[in-house]
């Protein structure tokens, strides 16, 4: 099962998006690009103004959060979709891809 951390840490690339109003995300970012089949990779978002916040693939349940850290051990190359919602209604998405090797 995945582990929830709650720590900053070195990232490889990292994203930031602004969507409407107040509703933005601070970051959104993975310490690896590429991992060997079974191993771990941190992901770790941080979004303002978010009511709601979801990732597709699932791979926890996702609360808006300042900064939240989890793990992933993908089998195969996969992109993580993560979008939040705020009060309005207004959503706003970012692609991060963790390749498998």
């Amino acid at each position: 099962p995945p582990r929830s951390t709650l720590f900053p840490y070195t990232t490889l690339f990292r994203s930031t998006i602004f969507g409407f109003g107040g509703l933005s995300f601070r970051t959104w970012s993975a310490d690896k690009a590429v991992v060997a089949p079974g191993e771990v990779a941190h992901i770790c978002y941080g979004i303002v103004d978010a009511k709601t916040v979801k990732i597709d693939p699932p791979v926890e349940d996702l609360k808006p959060s300042y900064l939240h850290c989890f793990d992933v051990t993908p089998k195969k190359t996969t992109t993580y979709t993560i979008t939040a919602a705020d009060a309005a209604g207004h959503t706003a998405s970012q692609k991060l891809t963790i390749q498998v090797r």
